[in-house]
């Protein structure tokens, strides 16, 4: 068995001419649960499920997934939402992908230095002014979207999607300042090249959160691609890649074509790797630095 709790729903509709869901409601504040009595205790599509909350109780059927909640039909047809997430817009359709994701983001909570000092990435506004490698850069338009593991179903899912952490001083002294938590797929500025979090890990001092329950990303984009501070280390901001639909934030109907046109992002001025062998050198660097924090711990501890 397998329960999903949430803090409210809203009815959806689904528009065949368009093959979309659309929010039909404002968010309606009322505990909800999803139950069901899976021997493997995962949700997943055509599944019935118990459905309960102070407005009714019945079976219903699932027939998506968002990155943060179900989509249930009930025996009428009517569809609804049970989430968590007030943020969603009415009128306005929602992403109900249930493939792996590759999200390349910050977690809510980073703090991204600016001229006035460090700010919460989702305090940022258009048009502020962020550190950059080279100076100060302009917030251009700022993306996020949140996630819930009832939506991570498959090992791979979780693989691709929990946020990375990258543990205070892994890097070198004082670097990250303290933990830094980024998306598995987003570029740390690393020995002069940009390096994917998920390739830096070693289990010891940048590790993946796989258990994560729920957490929200967030992404920049400035008004030239640049690297911009975190934590006191750089990382890369948002990069064209035809992922723009990733955020939630997004209304997909107003994108041009070109928009959601999956492409190579292009980074101007930075070299980013992929092979392991390139990236053996920084893996290997990281590991003996992790492995020396972890002497130097247990020598204090004797």
């Amino acid at each position: 068995m397998a329960v999903f709790e949430t803090t409210g729903w809203y009815v959806v509709e689904y528009d065949y001419s368009a093959e979309r869901y659309f929010i039909r409601s404002e968010f309606q504040v009322d505990s909800t649960s999803v139950t069901n009595y899976s021997v493997d205790n995962v949700f997943d599509v055509n599944q019935s499920v118990y459905v309960v909350s102070s407005a009714y109780q019945q079976n219903e059927t699932i027939v998506a997934f968002t990155s943060d909640g179900i989509v249930t039909r009930n025996i009428e047809g009517d569809y609804t939402l049970v989430t968590s997430n007030v943020s969603y817009r009415e009128n306005l359709p929602f992403d109900t992908n249930t493939a792996p994701f590759t999200p390349v983001c910050f977690v809510k909570g980073t703090l991204i230095a600016t001229a006035q000092g460090p700010v919460a990435i989702e305090s940022l506004a258009i048009g502020d002014k962020v550190i950059g490698s080279t100076g100060p850069r302009t917030v251009k338009w700022i993306g996020w979207r949140n996630y819930h593991a009832v939506a991570l179903r498959t090992p791979e899912q979780r693989t691709n999607c929990t946020p990375v952490r990258i543990r205070a001083g892994a890097l070198a002294d004082n670097l990250p300042s303290q933990d830094l938590r980024v998306s598995p797929w987003h570029h740390i500025y690393i020995d002069g090249v940009l390096v994917r979090a998920k390739d830096l890990i070693n289990g010891k001092t940048v590790v993946q959160e796989t258990q994560a329950q729920e957490f929200t990303y967030y992404h920049i984009e400035l008004d030239q691609f640049d690297v911009v501070q975190a934590h006191g280390v750089y990382s890369e901001s948002w990069a064209d890649g035809g992922n723009r639909d990733f955020f939630q934030n997004v209304d997909v109907t107003a994108l041009r074509p070109e928009d959601k046109m999956r492409r190579t992002a292009h980074r101007p001025g930075f070299k980013a790797l992929r092979k392991p062998a390139e990236i053996a050198v920084i893996h290997e660097r990281i590991a003996a630095r992790a492995d020396m924090l972890s002497a130097a711990l247990d020598t204090l501890a004797a």
